[in-house]
């Protein structure tokens, strides 16, 4: 993503994995000043596990962004996902450059 422009829709996808009996939420916060994530992403119980052939695992959250203009430099933006009683988070990088 170049400084002038940011990214003003995209998305950032996520994967929950194991099993869960209640209604997960999830979404992004603590993004770049300007940028938004407005939505939460709502996912019902169910379960998710890796593929014994290849390891995959299945993308089930998936949550729009938009990026704003920002000086070249690596941010740190957070992923959270909560079922009503433990909340979860991962770092999201976000990588801003002069050249792509």
């Amino acid at each position: 993503m170049q400084p002038d422009r940011g990214w003003p829709r995209t998305y950032a996808v996520g994967a929950v994995e194991g099993t869960w009996s209640s209604t997960i939420t999830a979404g992004l916060r603590k993004l770049p000043t300007g940028s938004t994530s407005d939505e939460v992403s709502a996912l019902a119980p169910g379960t998710n596990v890796r593929d014994p052939e290849d390891g995959g695992l299945t993308i089930n959250i998936w949550l729009p962004l938009s990026i704003a203009p920002a000086p070249a430099g690596t941010y740190t933006a957070e992923f959270w996902a909560d079922d009503g009683k433990v909340t979860q988070t991962d770092a999201v990088t976000i990588k801003v450059s002069e050249e792509c």
